[in-house]
């Protein structure tokens, strides 16, 4: 046998007896009525982690036949649409090759007609019984918001929502059940699953313990979630349910939050792309609400090795949050003192072991005994190379002049400016007085000491500097 005939019967085989759609999605669809003499373009979108993006596009042809692919695609959700126009979200899976029809104004107004297609079935289905759950849900929040404490039968029906709740959620399991058993080999039925947090509820084992539903959600609402099944990517229900569960079972304190992302962290063991993905969404939540010590706890107790993927806006601030953390290098401050004369951090951090970095406001009146105890701190250890970089943050110059003239320090005094990044940002000074330890290297090496223990942690550092 020639080697030209064997590669022959080669692609015969591959193209005749492979399954066409064995490998990636694809979908088909006809436009109708579209207007002449303009040119429009068909998009397709793949979702995956918290957004959609663009896959593959067509121009549409005149006759308005148009086929887009996902040649790496597995089954998840999609989503179509004409030019800049609304997102239609449908199911694509390499078990089905559905095809659509549509006209150009349906294609603007996100309306298509979908051929046969049990995957899309499946996620309508699930997605409706979903969507009349969570209004009842809803209405339920409205309707407990309005009620006043003063009412007459305020406890009465308080407990009648707390049932209504209760049964919302069987409710809700049952629905998600159905789905399961209607069609189970869809990718509804594995978002069933996903969302399916109560199921544990029927055995009374289980709830031993507990006497409300919130303690048993706080515990026990991400139970069922699959974070070793990278398939919870390919939707948004894992990022929704994240939400839900920061936001309604979990403490809204420092620790409550700090406590829930260990809980969340804690599932997150097997499939480093989820535990990648988690992190950055969580990273990026405790961001925007400026959650600072919860990100910081996120960073160190599971942010070893991962590289947080941020826009801008977020990677700036994460940038400040952690420049301002013990062990890392002390962001740079160029300050004028009294005279004007502009006296930089890390100069004086160059020349002494270790510099106390001191915010402090006029307005704060623990600053005045927090003087007096700097002073003898200042008195004892500056000959053995202790040095104090006090930085006020009063807005009004000739207010701090008439303070220092006041309170006639010895240290370097310097103002912080209107202009340009502020200080109190970069080392995210809340409250004063703020106390930060530099040794000559630029490094942060303690922060947040009070009178209890600044002395201590002073030698502490002194005794190590050569």
């Amino acid at each position: 046998m020639t080697s030209f005939f064997k590669v022959y019967l080669t692609i015969f085989w591959l193209c005749f007896f492979l399954p066409i759609n064995a490998q990636g999605v694809k979908i088909r669809g006809k436009i109708t009525k579209l207007p002449a003499y303009s040119q429009h373009t068909l998009f397709l979108k793949k979702y995956y982690g918290q957004s959609f993006n663009k896959v593959d596009s067509v121009i549409v042809s005149t006759d308005g036949n148009v086929a887009l692919y996902d040649k790496s695609g597995a089954t998840g959700l999609y989503a179509v649409s004409l030019d800049d126009s609304t997102d239609i979200q449908l199911i694509l899976s390499p078990k089905e090759s559905p095809v659509f029809r549509a006209t150009y104004y349906d294609l603007l107004q996100a309306r298509m007609e979908l051929d046969s297609s049990f995957e899309n079935q499946a996620y309508t289905h699930f997605t409706y019984l979903l969507d009349s759950i969570n209004n009842v849900s809803y209405q339920l929040s409205t309707e407990e918001l309005d009620l006043s404490k003063f009412h007459p039968k305020y406890l009465s029906i308080k407990t009648e929502f707390a049932e209504s709740r209760t049964n919302l959620l069987y409710a809700r399991r049952d629905a998600l059940r159905l789905i399961r058993q209607l069609y189970p080999t869809t990718f509804a039925a594995f978002l069933s699953t996903v969302a399916d947090h109560p199921l544990k509820i029927d055995d009374s084992s289980y709830l031993l313990g507990y006497d409300n539903l919130p303690a048993f959600l706080n515990a026990h609402y991400l139970d069922n979630l699959p974070f070793n099944d990278e398939r919870v990517l390919l939707h948004p229900l894992l990022t929704e349910m994240l939400v839900t569960y920061l936001g309604e079972y979990s403490d809204n304190t420092v620790n409550g939050i700090k406590a829930a992302t260990d809980s969340i962290m804690s599932k997150l063991r097997t499939n480093n792309k989820v535990r990648a993905y988690v992190l950055d969404f969580l990273g990026e939540q405790f961001l925007k609400k400026n959650i600072d010590q919860a990100f910081t706890h996120l960073v160190n107790q599971y942010g070893k090795g991962h590289h947080f993927n941020f826009d801008e806006p977020y990677t700036v601030r994460m940038n400040q949050i952690l420049g301002s953390e013990t062990g890392s290098s002390a962001p740079e401050l160029n300050l004028q003192d009294i005279e004007a004369k502009t006296i930089s951090l890390s100069s004086i951090a160059s020349k002494h072991k270790v510099t106390m970095l001191y915010f402090w406001s006029s307005s704060c009146k623990s600053c005045e005994l927090f003087h007096e105890a700097v002073k003898q701190l200042y008195g004892k250890y500056h000959s053995m190379g202790l040095e104090v970089y006090a930085v006020s943050l009063e807005p009004s110059f000739d207010t701090w002049k008439q303070q220092l003239a006041k309170i006639k320090t010895p240290w370097i005094n310097v103002m912080q400016q209107t202009e340009g990044e502020l200080p109190a940002m970069l080392y995210r000074v809340d409250i004063t007085p703020k106390i930060f330890l530099i040794n000559g290297a630029m490094q942060i090496v303690a922060k947040d000491l009070n009178s209890n223990n600044l002395e201590s942690t002073i030698v502490s550092f002194l005794k190590q500097t050569p």
